[in-house]
């Protein structure tokens, strides 16, 4: 997630979880809104899902992890 300062309003971008376009935060909806594909996302719902998102992150770098150091023990033996 990106912050950019103007002036003094702080806008903020990241990315849509359905399409990767602009995902902009209206203040007035109260909503993240994509500017690509038109999905809209309350606060708690968009940080739930960036959650879920690096949780499988986290969940399949670790998988990779193992699975590199059952490679190379075997390779070593």
């Amino acid at each position: 997630m990106l912050k950019v300062r103007l002036s003094e309003k702080v806008i903020i971008t990241a990315r849509c979880p359905e399409c990767g376009g602009d995902f902009r935060y209206d203040r007035q909806a109260q909503r993240y809104i994509c500017r690509d594909c038109g999905l809209t996302m309350t606060r708690e719902e968009f940080n739930e899902s960036y959650k879920r998102k690096t949780e499988k992150t986290d969940e399949r770098n670790s998988s990779r992890r193992d699975y590199l150091k059952w490679w190379l023990s075997k390779k070593e033996q």
